[in-house]
């Protein structure tokens, strides 16, 4: 029983985060905060929880755990541009199954040195990013990649948020020919005997 009601109330933290996360960003949210929305002692909330930096790798890792699937799916294929279509159709998916956390990470500048110090994750994005350069990449590749990646930050700045006027069909394609057409990915729909990983 008391480690069934552990787990609801771990649970609730990270649903409590999450809210106040896409309600005032990750910096502008304490761990007192998080225990009022509750109607906790900050005390409970370090029960679960000894850090912010903590509950926000938690409340990001669904997409993180999938994109490190994705990431070790990719480099299963041997060829570069299926292999950089593999990321391209797995940030697509991830960005529409988890908007709410893409919003949260991609919003806020507070996320990234949290994400750059869990080495778990700073090693996945390393192999993402290598992924999509390619064996020995010229200085045009690499741009082509940063603007890539930079294009995915646009549906998370303020001005830009997609929401449910936009379909989660619409983004997911304006990615995979983002990919397509940036950096040449063959991003097709893996076949019926998964010879392409899901992305």
């Amino acid at each position: 029983m008391g480690r069934a009601a552990a787990g609801v109330g771990r649970e609730r933290v990270l649903e409590a985060s999450l809210d106040l996360f896409a309600e005032r960003g990750v910096a502008g949210t304490s761990l007192q905060m998080i225990a009022e929305r509750l109607d906790l002692t900050k005390a409970a909330v370090y029960h679960h929880f000894r850090t912010k930096d903590a509950i926000v790798l938690e409340v990001l890792r669904p997409g993180l755990d999938e994109l490190e699937e994705v990431v070790r799916g990719a480099w299963r294929v041997s060829e570069p541009a299926r292999r950089a279509g593999v990321v391209v159709r797995g940030l697509a998916d991830i960005m529409v199954a988890r908007r709410r956390r893409y919003q949260v990470m991609m919003a806020d500048p507070a996320v990234a040195p949290v994400l750059a110090g869990d080495p778990g994750t700073a090693r996945t994005f390393a192999r993402m990013e290598a992924a999509l350069l390619g064996p020995a990449p010229d200085p045009e590749r690499r741009l082509a990649v940063g603007l890539f990646l930079a294009a995915l930050d646009a549906p998370a700045r303020p001005a830009l948020r997609f929401d449910d006027e936009l379909s989660a069909a619409t983004v997911h394609a304006a990615v995979i020919a983002l990919g397509e057409h940036l950096l040449g990915a063959d991003a097709r729909e893996p076949d019926a005997a998964g010879a392409v990983v899901r992305g």
